[in-house]
């Protein structure tokens, strides 16, 4: 008899199996996202209060144009808006479209928007960094800013050339941020510094010495924090417009 009701149950655990499997056939559909076209470049360095001219773009769902959104967010100031700040700052272009289905997919570009110095009278500018830390680990090359906040004095968007928020992938709250440079003369090299703090690890991470070279467009530089290891020497190329 236990053996008759086993059967009798598996058999119909087994038509339930069926009843459901016929019950979803024909209902998958197939949704296709929206592919975004983008013409012109990933990166884009624009002088100060200058405005970005979009390269074009075009967004195709299943080859046929969609809508699309497109937003500007600065990295250091906050701003967020349809068209670009006019501070100095890292800007991403963000643009947004949604399919038929009310699926989302983004596509974007990165706007340095910064004076360019000429490393004589000013250190401004958009730089490529290489910053290694005294262990020998190196993560490059990272985007740095540098900008003018007050008559000779300057902020860098990250007082460890970008070592953990861009080049480790730690993110923002890892960039060495508020650190300033002070010129006191540039033609020798000799500077003033208030070091940056690291929100995700609590700690001051300051630049000790500066070395800048107009003829190569260089600034190289070393930084400090009080903990394990915490010395850098950063070499930093500019990005030409």
């Amino acid at each position: 008899m236990k053996k008759l009701i086993i059967l009798s149950i598996l058999a119909t655990c087994m038509l339930q199996g069926c009843n459901r499997d016929l019950e979803s056939e024909g209902i998958s559909t197939i949704t296709y996202f929206p592919e975004f076209v983008l013409e012109g470049d990933d990166f884009y360095l624009i002088d100060e209060g200058s405005d970005f001219v979009e390269p074009g773009i075009t967004v195709l769902e299943q080859g046929a144009e969609i809508p699309y959104t497109a937003t500007y967010r600065g990295r250091y100031t906050g701003y967020s808006g349809n068209t670009i700040g006019t501070a100095p700052d890292q800007y991403n272009l963000s643009y947004n479209a949604v399919n038929r289905d009310g699926f989302t997919a983004t596509a974007s570009r990165t706007i340095a928007e910064v004076t360019t110095g000429d490393l004589v009278n000013s250190i401004e500018g958009a730089y490529s960094s290489n910053p290694v830390r005294i262990t020998g680990l190196s993560y490059s090359p990272n985007l740095v800013l540098i900008w003018k906040i007050a008559p000779d004095v300057y902020e860098i968007s990250c007082s460890v050339g970008g070592f953990y928020a861009d080049g480790r992938g730690d993110g923002d709250g890892s960039l060495s941020r508020g650190g300033t440079i002070t010129i006191n003369n540039l033609a020798t090299n000799d500077f003033t510094f208030t070091p940056g703090f690291i929100d995700n690890f609590g700690l001051n991470v300051g630049i000790t010495s500066m070395t800048v070279d107009a003829a190569t467009k260089t600034i190289s530089f070393v930084a400090q924090g009080n903990f394990a290891n915490g010395t850098w020497n950063v070499t930093m190329t500019q990005i030409q417009p």
